[in-house]
């Protein structure tokens, strides 16, 4: 019996990690391996899509985006084996990979051994292509798209897969989403409901329930409730393989509750970690977040994605008169004031932080000292220049020290870049306050 030719589909993998696979295709025990490259599906024709058998998927991302790129790939390639190659050892996150329906996992760097290994493990030679079925039954489906609840981390997450998986059964004509229930009640006042789908609708917003799903002449309305200000409507045309009850299904319901619930508490405890990393007083990030991201900065550094990442030292001159003067009230608004500055004279993806007091760091990722003298200068010129307003009559002139350090030339880690830019900025004010200080380089 001749070998079925199996089609691998590299995807994401560098030149290096292809070419291993390249050559290790050349050889005669995996002669009947066929292999295409890619660098995204966005870029693969669905000719090409229905011939993949194999996708040696590689991804460096969050565990989040990894689970969501795993998901489309079962989407987009519903037959195919998944590879992952990811540079994570994590236990966790590997059940979690075969759970969503990988069938093997390749730790990087790997050899081409394990390569082999993984081939020989997945026999793919034995699939037939003429009895692949592309059909989605509802209970297949619903598996695919819902039950996997940890790559729910928005509600966009689950509106794409709500539009996905309805979209395998409708001919959709309407997918929104809306703000508030009024938005919702008006939609529903303006179509031509029948009697009895009215008396359902009410009787859906008196009780505790999160969806209503309704047959409407040849349409289908369905109007989902995430929460009080989240709201999703699907209208569209039906087909004749699966009924309403298959396709809304018990099931479909209480994992559909089960992601959306979830998402609720993982947006919960993103704003309870947001509040921990939050300064009350001027909105900025505390020094719990500084800590966090400077390890984040030196890691990006150990793995060869930034060459440096620069820290401005802030502190502002003579404010202990500010709160001796006019009170802390006042002094607690000009820190406010002074937080609103930073974040006009900095870039988008410049980090800034309050320290302590009357002091602020700025994290500047990627970016040199040369580049970080001027973002300190012009920060420096336009406090200088601000009046920051102590009543509506009365005025204040403020000024800064700054300090800079650049990793890895003046630090070797987190603590270590702290010290060095606070001692620049104590240097600075040595020097005369209203200065900007980098060894023995004033500005």
């Amino acid at each position: 019996m001749t070998k079925h030719k199996v089609h691998i589909l590299s995807l994401g993998l560098d030149s290096f990690l292809s070419g291993k696979l390249k050559d290790i295709l050349k050889k005669r025990t995996f002669s009947h391996y066929q292999l295409s490259m890619a660098t995204d599906l966005n870029t693969l024709s669905t000719q090409l899509r229905e011939k993949v058998d194999v996708v040696f998927f590689f991804s460096a991302g969050q565990f989040s985006q990894t689970l969501r790129e795993i998901q489309n790939l079962r989407y987009h390639l519903p037959l195919a084996s998944i590879v992952l190659i990811t540079p994570k050892n994590d236990p966790y996150q590997l059940v979690s990979f075969f759970r969503l329906g990988v069938k093997d996992v390749l730790l990087f760097p790997l050899d081409n051994y394990e390569i082999e290994q993984v081939l020989e493990r997945l026999d793919p030679h034995h699939v037939d292509h003429q009895t692949h079925n592309y059909s989605w039954d509802p209970m297949r489906a619903i598996l695919h798209f819902f039950s996997q609840r940890q790559v729910f981390s928005s509600w966009s997450d689950i509106e794409e897969s709500l539009r996905n998986y309805l979209g395998i059964y409708f001919k959709i004509s309407l997918f929104e989403t809306h703000e508030s229930f009024a938005e919702i009640n008006e939609f529903v006042g303006k179509r031509s409901f029948p009697e009895k789908t009215l008396r359902k609708w009410k009787r859906f917003l008196k009780a505790d329930h999160f969806y209503f799903a309704s047959p409407h002449q040849d349409q289908t309305l369905v109007i989902i409730r995430f929460d009080h200000s989240k709201w999703v409507i699907m209208e569209g045309v039906g087909c004749d393989e699966w009924g309403h009850e298959e396709i809304f299904s018990d099931y479909f319901f209480h994992l559909l509750q089960a992601s959306i619930e979830h998402c609720h508490q993982t947006k919960k405890q993103k704003e309870m970690l947001d509040l921990s990393h939050t300064d009350e007083v001027t909105g900025l990030f505390n020094q719990r977040k500084l800590n966090l991201d400077l390890e984040e900065q030196i890691e990006l550094h150990q793995a060869g994605k930034i060459d440096k990442f620069s820290l401005l030292f802030i502190d502002i001159d003579y404010f202990k008169l500010v709160n001796d003067q006019f009170g802390h009230i006042i002094g607690s608004r000009m820190l406010n004031d002074m937080a609103d500055v930073l974040r006009s004279e900095l870039r988008g993806n410049d980090l800034m932080y309050r320290f302590g007091g009357d002091e602020f760091i700025v994290l500047l990722s990627n970016t040199g000292l040369e580049t970080s003298k001027n973002i300190a200068k012009r920060i420096a010129k336009s406090v200088k220049e601000k009046r920051f307003q102590i009543d509506e009559s009365q005025t204040y002139r403020l000024s800064l020290s700054v300090g800079i350090a650049e990793f890895p030339t003046d630090a070797q880690s987190a603590a270590e870049v702290i010290d060095f830019a606070d001692k620049m900025m104590y240097m600075s004010k040595r020097s005369g306050r209203g200065k900007i200080f980098h060894v023995n380089e004033v500005a």
